[in-house]
């Protein structure tokens, strides 16, 4: 027996911040533009409160933007702004972005391998290209007001957040509105965000928004509309503690109750909560949900968690062996619970986990001789896949081959990838 996941159509308990990002948005859309920073724990509903700005810049006739970090890719260089023009790409606008490009797309042409290339990749750029990419993006914002989404930037390279802050400087000059998001909880004490984020407070040139766990009476408001019926107050107080707040949370809680059956948010239902094998931990709720649906798609997360946030068909197929119906079988019931997303990139299709947390719950199940074995299949697939290897490519054999044990390899490709990045003028990546 399957059910529909439960998710939460909105954001709830964030009036205040979105009513902010809303404010910001007004002022874009008739005069100057603006960078802020949204940070919070995993799972806290930063991407949800970015989804809810995003309806409301596209009901404005607001071109928006997107581009995503990858824990995988953390050192390619510009990657959130390439991820971006991607998503250009992927609406069907590669002539435009190649106009646009002007000369970066000789000097970006290794991370554009989608687009027609220009010739020979030029050296005559004496700095860093960020003139270029601000450049690029003044030609985007130039007809009509842009909201510009880089989700995770706590993964993204050294260059890429220098030039976040640059452009932070230069925003007011543009009907631009970039959006940043940040997990505050990856922040080591020597993390490269924690430079940008010092930079912003210090030269105020942009801001900062943090997002709290919700409240008891926020959790109440997220259950009633998750259930569509008043939750019983011991429910509430059930769900919020071991929740802890976390709506993220809350909705894998959630899905691992309606696994079991029609949910009654009642007295006797917050009873079991508290003593029975409802899961204490969220990797144990992500994993319950996973479980119900057979071991085939135990196993096909598995090795797409250890790929990385997103993955492709192909590969995915060549490292399970099995055979390519069943492959597909099993993907479109994982897309049809919600574990994975379809989307298309460069004319082909691609599967993301739709939250970094599902990713990691599946990557940690997994014992560590056996991820280190997928590491090292997955880097050999790649390997022998790649005919012309982008910076994303060599970031990912680099990172495939040392986590599988493959040292040679790891500091061959490290060495290859940190040429390019030399090339690129991103000597800090």
């Amino acid at each position: 027996m399957t059910h529909a996941p439960l998710v939460c159509p909105r954001s709830v308990g964030r009036e205040q911040p979105l009513a902010r990002l809303v404010s910001v948005l007004n002022v874009t859309q008739s005069s100057h533009g603006a960078v802020i920073l949204v940070g919070g724990p995993a799972g806290v509903g930063k991407s949800t409160l970015v989804r809810d700005l995003k309806q409301e810049a596209v009901s404005r006739g607001f071109r928006t933007v997107e581009g995503r970090c990858y824990s995988v890719e953390s050192s390619v260089p510009y990657a959130p702004f390439m991820d971006a023009l991607r998503f250009r790409i992927a609406q069907g606008e590669g002539d435009a972005v190649a106009r646009m490009l002007g000369p970066l797309r000789d000097i970006l042409a290794p991370i554009f391998p989608e687009l027609p290339q220009g010739g020979t990749p030029s050296d005559a750029t004496p700095d860093r290209p960020f003139g270029l990419i601000f450049g690029v993006l003044e030609k985007l914002a130039g007809n009509d007001p842009m909201l510009l989404v880089l989700e995770d930037v706590h993964w993204a390279d050294p260059t890429s957040l220098e030039l976040l802050q640059r452009i932070a400087h230069r925003a007011g000059a543009l009907r631009l509105m970039i959006v940043a998001t940040y997990r505050s909880d990856e922040l080591h004490s020597a993390h490269p965000l924690r430079r940008t984020l010092a930079a912003f407070a210090r030269e105020r040139c942009g801001e900062i928004i943090g997002l709290e766990p919700l409240t008891r009476e926020a959790t109440k408001e997220m259950l009633e509309c998750m259930l569509g019926v008043e939750p019983h107050p011991a429910f509430v107080a059930a769900i919020w503690s071991r929740a802890e707040g976390n709506p993220f949370f809350t909705e894998e809680i959630l899905n691992s109750l309606a696994a079991q059956g029609p949910i009654d948010p009642s007295i006797e239902a917050a009873r079991e909560i508290e003593s029975s094998q409802i899961p204490d931990t969220i990797s144990e709720a992500v994993m319950s949900r996973v479980q119900a649906l057979g071991a085939q798609a135990v196993d096909t997360l598995s090795v797409a968690a250890v790929m990385g946030r997103t993955i492709e068909f192909e590969p995915l197929h060549e490292v399970l062996e099995m055979p390519e119906e069943t492959l597909v079988g099993v993907v479109e019931q994982l897309v049809a619970h919600q574990l994975l997303k379809e989307e298309r990139v460069a004319g082909r299709e691609h599967y993301t986990f739709p939250h970094a947390l599902t990713q990691e719950a599946l990557y940690q199940s997994i014992i560590a001789r056996r991820r280190r074995i997928l590491h090292r299949q997955i880097a050999n697939v790649l390997e022998r896949k790649a005919e012309r290897r982008s910076p994303e490519d060599l970031d990912r054999l680099a990172y495939h081959f040392r986590l599988g044990g493959e040292h040679e390899k790891a500091y061959e490709y490290s060495l290859v990838a940190g040429d390019e990045a030399v090339r690129l003028r991103a000597w800090d990546d």
